[in-house]
């Protein structure tokens, strides 16, 4: 029992030892620089770049630095990334294992250029371990104050500022959520960030579960592909709500067409290249209004009702096809209920338009204009007598043949009237004076 008490009295201070020499020789480990290039080392294998963090101050197993620094490989996305402010937490359960666990971490400010890379890029997150290296686990990091600015050519380049994101590592990508700041992109004003999960996957950004609203009223979802390469095409889907339909119109149509939008469109083409750019979609008018159109003016002077000069729209709905060089409107529908109604399609090309249109007016408006119903709105269907009508011109002296042939029936119809009153007239004296010779 003596020599028993003495070999385990021997092996309790054998594990003081060793835990107090673990100790020492972890607190030793942690404050070095071999750790801390470790660590500097896998980060920047995870952003595909050379970089370091400043020094690391402990307490206990928390970690905190002021920095991190990084340049992105010369095939990289990333060009420079910057992390302010510092804190983690290490997990010791790992160690025997070469496992390195980090929980708890947080950024107070990132700043972030990108670009588009050259070759295809290796897969982003942390690389596979090999075989008795140690391994590094990350766990999702929170920062408070994110400044990313993309600078991928022309219009397609913009920025994310003041965002508050949360980024989850993974086998070959990375997926940051944000929950606020500033989108702007390209030459488009500035929108807030509801929210918006963005996963990137090699050389594209999937965009999904994103909200962005307008700086002039409006909301806006996008989902779909992002390419990051050159050369690659993007495939993304836009849905908006209650937007200001005034944004999408020439300067010299603003003011005329007045509404709230919403509408899907799917845009597809390369970021950096505009020629290749295109979208197709649809849109609905609410709260819509037409005024100050020519054509308008002309029917509230024939017609006598000057409810044409500002027209309500009751209904407002398209399809649309758009390239930089051509917009085509399509399945074009406008209705002010009781009052007018048109239906048809445009080309918009080089600035001038050129389209035609089924119009429909009620058949109250139309009874003091001569010759209207009987030979211009001479098709009657759904309430209102029809037309056609062509458009054409520049989009700022947009020319119509309506007026042009309302003025000739009712200068037709007054001529036959005329004609038939003479005529009668006449065969009336011939028999006066046919009756006085006999």
């Amino acid at each position: 029992m003596r020599v028993l008490g003495g070999v385990l009295a021997g092996l309790a201070i054998g594990l003081v030892l060793l835990v107090v020499g673990a100790h020492w020789w972890l607190n030793r480990y942690l404050h070095g620089d071999v750790f801390r290039k470790l660590i500097s080392a896998k980060t920047a294998a995870a952003l595909h770049s050379e970089g370091e963090y400043l020094p690391l101050h402990w307490t206990g197993t928390m970690a905190y630095s002021d920095g991190f620094y990084a340049r992105g490989l010369p095939d990289s996305p990333l060009k420079e990334l910057r992390a302010d402010q510092i804190r983690a937490e290490l997990q010791v359960s790992g160690l025997l294992r070469n496992e390195w666990r980090i929980s708890g971490l947080d950024v107070q400010r990132l700043t972030a250029k990108v670009g588009s890379s050259s070759p295809p890029v290796a897969p982003l997150g942390a690389p596979a371990a090999k075989r008795n290296s140690v391994r590094v686990e990350l766990d999702p990091l929170r920062i408070h104050d994110a400044n990313i600015e993309w600078a991928t050519g022309g219009s397609a380049s913009g920025a994310v500022r003041r965002a508050q994101m949360v980024v989850k590592f993974g086998d070959g990508f990375w997926e940051a959520s944000v929950s606020s700041g500033e989108l702007s992109f390209g030459d488009l004003q500035p929108v807030r960030i509801g929210q918006a999960t963005v996963r990137f996957q090699r050389d594209a950004a999937f965009i999904s579960d994103s909200l962005l609203y307008l700086a002039d009223g409006g909301k806006v979802s996008v989902n779909g592909q992002i390419a990051l390469g050159t050369g690659r095409e993007s495939d993304l889907t836009l849905r908006h709500d209650e937007v200001p339909v005034d944004r999408w119109l020439p300067k010299d149509w603003r003011g005329r067409l007045i509404g709230r939008a919403r509408g899907e469109s799917r845009v597809r083409g390369c970021l950096g290249e505009p020629n290749t750019m295109s979208a197709t979609g649809n849109i609905e008018l609410s709260g819509g209004r037409l005024e100050a159109l020519p054509v308008l003016n002309r029917l509230a002077v024939f017609t006598g009702s000057e409810q044409f000069r500002q027209l309500e729209l009751h209904k407002a709905r398209a399809e649309y096809t758009w390239t930089p060089t051509r917009l085509t409107v399509q399945r074009l529908a406008m209705e002010s209920t009781g009052l007018l109604r048109i239906e048809g399609g445009c080309v918009v090309e080089k600035n001038a338009l050129n389209g035609e249109f089924d119009v429909g007016v009620s058949s109250a408006t139309l009874r003091w204009l001569p010759g209207a119903r009987t030979r211009v709105f001479a098709v009657e269907r759904d309430g209102y007598q029809w037309t056609k009508v062509k458009v054409q011109g520049p989009t700022d002296n947009i020319q119509e043949d309506l007026s042009t042939r309302l003025m000739v029936a009712a200068g037709t119809e007054l001529f036959e009237e005329t004609k038939g009153i003479v005529q009668k007239g006449a065969e009336t004296l011939l028999g006066i004076f046919h009756k006085l010779t006999q």
